[in-house]
């Protein structure tokens, strides 16, 4: 299990930035336009990184792991496609030892 979590953190790390960098290349002008589905899955997304970042919290709370804020911090500056992977990833070592 700990490889695939690992797998999905780099998988959700690189797509991200992927279509970040694609983003920044369009102009300032054709963003303004953001329509109701990109609307729904923005909320949908920020939505779901707050659930995370909940679990985080408690998951790791509940474990006793080191670095808490670690993960508080890296939800933050990475996206959540790599971070809540990569805590599952570190969950998993917590649960084997």
């Amino acid at each position: 299990m700990k490889m695939i979590y690992l797998t999905l953190s780099v998988l959700g790390l690189l797509g991200t930035f992927y279509y970040g960098i694609q983003v920044k290349q369009l102009e300032i002008s054709s963003l303004s336009s953001v329509s109701l589905l990109y609307k729904t899955l923005l909320f949908d997304t920020l939505f779901a990184s707050l659930v995370s970042i909940v679990f985080i919290n408690m998951e790791a709370s509940r474990l006793k792991m080191k670095g808490r804020i670690i993960y508080f911090i890296l939800c933050l500056i990475v996206p959540i496609a790599a971070v809540f992977p990569f805590f599952l990833f570190k969950r998993e070592q917590v649960l084997e030892k």
